[in-house]
């Protein structure tokens, strides 16, 4: 039975908090400073929290405690800090949904995991903006939680459908719900305001050819994500592991070592990425 998205995003009580935006808003004026953006953040004593937290994880490795907001800044860098905050405010956002229908651990550990392996692949292709493969790998399979959450019991028959018929997830979603979770999540994307580049990487980050304004991002989003599935890295309710052709290679124009590279990178660094989040949990 087909569903309108409209339905399931109208649903969605909760979107970023404003100081989210306030914050993206001082990071794209060159007035602005770092006690500016101490300010915003600061008014927000969760979010500082959840900053201090990150920068005191063992990812970076601090011998001495941060903290000062401040001090956390100039660590961690502007971009990256906004798109931190923001993840930890998805994941926070996201937390009750009911375990038969998915760990959302392990479901944050795949996505985590692919943040991590497209920020390794763009770093190899000298990318200016790594801070979006980032987001757009960690945020990638955000529609199946708003189905996941809204839909639990029809989820669990999604997803065991797909299993049980060797089937992709997309092609289950779109023959129950009439769209897949990345029509879904680039739906909800656009509702939060994020940038259209994590928009269409979400998009199409199962069908990359098709991205067309931001061609890149969709395909190294689909190859991290690729990687992560092979290692089993978490869970995401898919079960069928996509194959890389060589027309995803060629347009990357990526060599294959860097494939196995991105497999190692993640395989020897990737708990102390997953700590910054959950570490202490």
């Amino acid at each position: 039975m087909a569903v309108k998205i409209e339905s399931l995003l109208g649903g969605m009580a909760a979107s970023p908090p404003t100081m989210f935006f306030h914050l993206k808003k001082a990071i794209e004026d060159p007035r602005s400073s770092f006690e500016v953006y101490g300010n915003i953040i600061e008014a927000d004593p969760a979010f500082s929290a959840r900053l201090l937290k990150i920068v005191n994880s063992s990812f970076y490795g601090f011998q001495q405690k941060i903290e000062s907001i401040e001090h956390a800044l100039n660590i961690v860098g502007t971009e990256e800090l906004s798109d931190l905050l923001f993840s930890t405010w998805a994941i926070d956002r996201f937390k009750n949904i009911p375990a038969d229908v998915i760990d959302m651990k392990e479901f944050w550990r795949h996505s985590i995991a692919c943040a991590y392996g497209a920020k390794i692949i763009a770093e190899y292709k000298q990318e200016p903006d790594i801070d979006k493969y980032y987001l757009a790998g960690l945020l990638h399979e955000i529609g199946s939680l708003v189905y996941y959450e809204s839909l639990s019991d029809q989820a669990v028959k999604i997803i065991a459908r797909a299993k049980e018929e060797n089937k992709p997830l997309c092609e289950v979603e779109e023959e129950e719900l009439g769209f897949s979770h990345a029509h879904l999540g680039a739906e909800l994307l656009k509702e939060w305001r994020l940038p259209d580049v994590v928009v269409e990487a979400v998009r199409y980050h199962h069908n990359p050819m098709a991205a067309k304004q931001f061609p890149l991002h969709a395909k190294v989003i689909f190859l991290a994500d690729v990687i992560v599935e092979k290692m089993k890295l978490g869970q995401s309710g898919e079960t069928v592991v996509a194959p890389i052709g060589k027309d995803i290679m060629k347009a990357v124009d990526l060599p294959k070592f860097v494939l196995v590279h991105t497999h190692n990178e993640i395989k020897n660094s990737f708990d102390l990425v997953f700590d910054m989040y959950f570490g202490g949990n």
